[in-house]
């Protein structure tokens, strides 16, 4: 009996040992995972922020009634190329172009700028702008290679119910934005259409968005992009993205020189704030003097007016166009013909009158 007993119990202590080192093995195996697990997800959301970059916008212009201002605006970029030379940031158009909502009519100089995930700030040195949709790319050269930083472009196809992240820099309080980087769920795929009639697709989806976060990423669960963050929900409970495929289609981006920028498909310049853009797409001077775009004509002296002016009704009037032609009063002589402007406007060197 005692001998049977002793079995048992050996045989038990062997069990329950056994029991304890699978426990101990599968614990440290499942921990193992667990660490993995979280150190992936770490790795991943720390792909996303690198690839994240703060845009600010500053712009001095003139509306299309010739009123001057300046703005300051921010918002959100993802890098998605780089090498030794330049680094290539998404953003989207009305980030960094006043003429994307039609606010400016005329731009007088604009700057953006860039903060990237290390603390540097680098100026954009060429903006390029997708012809139809609110796309553009910022270049910087920033002397250094931030391949590590750029982001991996999703070959895949979202679905409804997928988990997805939404990255950016969206408006915290004034003169203040927060670093966002917040899962949800991808709701569906909705086919739009710009103004002009242009197709494409964009994702929807219930992560939070707002002021500022456009431009930025919309990524599936693995942190490849996905998609543009170009609309929000007023109360930041919807994100919409541009599907990132939309910019495969072949369409060509518009840039221009330094000293130009694009406007409706074209290189316009910028004008100084003295000068107007004109219809002929150059900038003029504001007419100054009597004579504008016309040479003074040579009268013969009267004897009773200055040479150059013809005496008439009393008075001594500059001659324009001919010897004996002259203009009344507040006239200004443009392109040898007398031109009068209304009150609280004056005279370009295109003939045009503007509001001063």
């Amino acid at each position: 009996m005692k001998r049977s007993v002793f079995i048992a119990l050996a045989i038990f202590s062997l069990i329950f040992a056994g029991c304890t080192k699978y426990l101990e093995e599968y614990r440290e195996k499942y921990e193992q995972k667990q660490n993995e697990y979280r150190m992936q997800q770490e790795e991943k959301l720390n792909s996303i922020k690198r690839s994240l970059v703060w845009v600010k916008y500053e712009v001095q212009a003139k509306t299309a009634s010739g009123v001057q201002f300046k703005s300051t605006s921010s918002g959100s970029g993802i890098i998605f190329a780089s090498n030794r030379s330049t680094t290539q940031i998404f953003t989207n158009k009305h980030v960094l172009d006043c003429s994307f909502d039609q606010s400016c009519g005329q731009k007088i100089n604009e700057k953006v700028r860039v903060r990237l995930d290390d603390g540097t700030f680098h100026e954009a040195t060429k903006i390029s702008l997708h012809p139809d949709l609110d796309v553009a790319v910022i270049e910087i050269s920033p002397g250094k290679d931030y391949r590590s930083y750029a982001a991996q472009i999703s070959e895949g196809a979202l679905r409804a119910g997928d988990e997805i992240i939404v990255a950016g820099y969206p408006s915290f309080a004034q003169e203040v934005v927060e670093l966002s980087i917040v899962k949800g769920t991808m709701i569906g795929v909705r086919n739009l259409m710009t103004n002009s009639g242009y197709q494409f697709q964009a994702f929807d989806s219930d992560a939070y968005a707002y002021f500022g976060s456009s431009g930025g990423g919309f990524f599936n669960s693995e942190g490849k992009l996905e998609g543009i963050v170009t609309w929000a929900s007023t109360d930041g409970t919807r994100a919409y993205a541009l599907n990132i495929s939309e910019l495969k289609k072949g369409k060509k981006f518009l840039s221009c020189p330094p000293e130009r920028y694009v406007k409706d498909g074209k290189c316009l310049p910028f004008c100084t704030e003295n000068q107007a853009l004109g219809e002929d797409e150059e900038c003029h001077d504001r007419c100054t003097g009597f004579y504008c775009e016309s040479e003074q004509q040579e009268t013969r002296n009267t004897g009773r007016c200055p040479e150059g002016y013809i005496y008439d009704n009393f008075l001594c009037h500059p001659a324009c166009g001919s010897p004996n032609t002259y203009c009344d009063s507040y006239a200004t002589c443009f392109r040898d013909e007398c031109k009068i402007c209304p009150v609280d406007t004056q005279l370009y060197t295109d003939g045009k009158c503007r509001a001063i």
